[in-house]
């Protein structure tokens, strides 16, 4: 198994026939390759790369420091917030406000 131009090969080295169990996968690995052009080229690139090697970027850090999905991804729009400008920026900054009113509810044990 080898990527090659972001497609999986899926035939075995040895009888040169598909691999039908890599081939059930085919969809995961598009799904992957488009997810690290993503992160590459478009959005994470345009909004966290910050011209560092992906595994010092802050969805590295986040991880690294955060315990609680909500405070993480608090933290992400909050670091977003101050790469954009107007309304966007507003916009992730109340997402972080949902984030943490969140974790406040899960911190009192407010079920759902």
């Amino acid at each position: 198994m080898a990527w090659h131009g972001g497609k999986m090969q899926t035939k075995s080295a040895s009888d040169q026939e598909p691999n039908q169990e890599l081939n059930n996968y085919l969809k995961l690995s598009e799904i992957i390759s488009e997810a690290f052009h993503q992160a590459a080229l478009g959005k994470g690139r345009e909004r966290h790369a910050e011209n560092l090697p992906f595994e010092h970027q802050p969805i590295m850090w986040i991880e690294r420091h955060f315990t609680s999905f909500q405070l993480g991804q608090a933290v992400k729009k909050i670091h977003e917030s101050q790469r954009i400008s107007g309304e966007r920026a507003v916009a992730e900054l109340l997402g972080a406000i949902a984030y943490i009113a969140a974790h406040i509810l899960s911190l009192r044990g407010d079920k759902v």
